[in-house]
């Protein structure tokens, strides 16, 4: 059994978990940033490890051909698990580019 093999068995059961908790994260990051929030480490946190081992667990899948129909506890489609973690990524650029451009 490969490592491969390992994360797309993960990936099959939690990654539209992870998704889902590194949008709300993301989501609760780009809203503090706007804000004026300092102390988002916790939410930081959740956010990138479930966008890292969600994407982990993606290409997983794709790479050892083993991509279900359904993933996890919430049983999402594949595309709706990986607009999910293209979302959180894009919020978690956001965070760190939006609060740039108001002090401009």
């Amino acid at each position: 059994m490969s490592i491969w093999e390992i994360f797309a068995g993960m990936g099959m059961f939690i990654d539209d978990s992870l998704a889902i908790v590194s949008v709300i994260g993301s989501g609760i990051m780009l809203v503090g940033s706007l804000a004026g929030l300092r102390r988002m480490s916790q939410f930081a946190e959740w956010s990138l490890l479930g966008l890292f081992l969600g994407a982990i667990g993606q290409i997983s899948l794709l790479v050892t051909g083993m991509m279900p129909e359904k993933i996890g506890f919430f049983q999402m489609s594949p595309n709706v698990v990986n607009g999910l973690l293209f979302i959180s990524l894009l919020m978690i650029i956001g965070r760190f580019v939006l609060p740039k451009r108001r002090r401009n």
